[in-house]
């Protein structure tokens, strides 16, 4: 999970619900006594590629939008996704390395 300064949190996770492991996420404002869920009642597809995708992790940018890494196939990829929850780099994201080599995926 990652929080803002405007007390939204980004929680990301991966699931099987369509066979194979998927990257979801949602986007929840904090308010008063009941937070209130920004995207899609069950998270909003960040990444639901062909094989697994793994070893997610999620910062916020300063423009509001968050930024998800993750390994997919011995790649390591990155997505933006916009305040509104939409993919702003396509459905795959972007490739940051092809190594097969790369174990883990953080950003900082």
């Amino acid at each position: 999970m990652v929080s803002s300064e405007s007390q939204t949190n980004v929680i990301v996770w991966q699931d099987e619900r369509n066979g194979n492991k998927d990257i979801y996420g949602q986007r929840i404002l904090a308010m008063s006594q009941a937070p209130f869920l920004e995207w899609e009642e069950n998270g909003e597809v960040i990444i639901d590629g062909e094989g697994d995708q793994t070893l997610v992790n999620a910062v916020y940018g300063e423009d509001g939008s968050i930024y998800v890494s993750f390994l997919d196939d011995g790649q390591l990829r990155v997505q933006k996704m916009a305040i509104d929850g939409t993919q702003a780099w396509g459905t795959d994201g972007k490739e940051v390395a092809t190594s097969h080599d790369v174990g883990t995926s953080h950003m900082a």
